[in-house]
């Protein structure tokens, strides 16, 4: 009797056994299969550093490129802004010569009338009133002739 409860209990046993070989199978199985996930995982992971670094060169470079157009840009403002300011006072200046040039060219013509009425008045109407220069002397009644 002793023996064969010897026998129940190496056979439990030898099923228990069998039970947890099948576990350590199967855990076995299981972290094979998460090994190869890992490794899977791993070689898409340095893909995408791969592809994250050279999307990060790329970015880097685009960085650089924005900046330099930023720069030449905010100088080519500050030139347009400059050329604006040398325009608006050209503008000005060349108003101003207008203005006075206008009133130069009026005071000329005026004193180039009054010389040439001068200059056709006789040697004694130039020592009398008629003989000088007025705004009016142009008119028909008072041109250097006597008056009717």
């Amino acid at each position: 009797m002793v023996g064969t409860a010897l026998y129940v209990v190496g056979t439990a046993l030898y099923v228990v056994d069998t039970a947890l070989y099948v576990v350590d199978t199967a855990l076995y199985v299981v972290g094979t299969a998460l090994y190869v996930v890992g490794t899977a995982l791993y070689v898409v992971g340095t893909a995408l550093y791969v592809v994250d670094t050279a999307l990060y060169v790329v970015g880097t470079a685009l960085y650089v490129f924005g900046t330099a157009l930023y720069v030449v840009g905010t100088a080519l403002y500050v030139v347009g802004t400059a050329l604006y300011v040398v325009g608006t006072a050209l503008y000005v200046v060349g108003t101003a010569l207008y203005v006075v040039g206008t009133a130069f060219e009026n005071q000329f013509r005026h004193r180039a009338s009054c010389f040439s009425r001068f200059s056709s008045v006789s040697e004694q109407s130039r020592h009398s009133q008629q003989g000088r220069c007025y705004p009016n002397q142009g008119s028909a009644r008072n041109d250097g002739r006597k008056n009717k």
